[in-house]
């Protein structure tokens, strides 16, 4: 009896770890958004694509990890001639860099959830940084949500339209669901 008991808990935890890893791409993107210099023109849009590897236990944070990527040829922003200049080599440059990823180097638990560090790369400039993000399980899936803003000329991003027109910073907001 007990050795069945031991043997379904084996599995079923298994099966939590297998299924939790897969991400719902129709769901899961990077939404950004960068106001210029005067704040009076905020642009909004997202990047999808989100693929990697996700290995979170709240239980067990020091041997939790994420390696997760997005492809900047994705970036919807809403106005196609933006969307187009945004993947030119003046912003991303899609052609020579085609993924824009985040490897976690630890997890810790927070006052309001968790939050990561590990280093983020851009057009192969990679810069360490901080995610503070929360998790919700609601109908059968998960959602990881985090925060953070970047420099825009710490990766190489629009430098010669200038602040005045792009803006310094972008807000950024990682939403990944993953199926159950």
């Amino acid at each position: 009896m007990m050795k069945n008991l031991i043997l379904f808990a084996a599995l079923f935890s298994f099966s939590l770890t297998a299924i939790s890893q897969t991400i719902d791409q129709e769901k899961s993107m990077v939404k950004f958004s960068v106001k210029n210099l005067w704040g009076m023109n905020t642009v909004r849009g997202t990047i999808g694509d989100m693929q990697g590897k996700l290995h979170f236990k709240t239980d067990d944070l020091a041997h939790s990890s994420f390696d997760m990527t997005v492809r900047p040829a994705t970036i919807k922003s809403g106005i196609e001639k933006r969307d187009k200049d945004l993947r030119s080599a003046e912003f991303f440059d899609v052609e020579k860099y085609p993924t824009i990823q985040f490897k976690s180097s630890s997890i810790q638990k927070s006052g309001t959830g968790f939050e990561t560090k590990g280093t983020l790369t851009i057009k192969e400039i990679s810069k360490e940084v901080t995610i503070p993000f929360t998790i919700m399980e609601q109908n059968g899936s998960t959602t990881f949500s985090g925060k953070l803003n970047i420099v825009l000329d710490d990766y190489g991003l629009g430098a010669s339209y200038g602040v005045f027109k792009v803006g310094k910073e972008a807000a950024i907001e990682i939403v990944c669901v993953l199926k159950k």
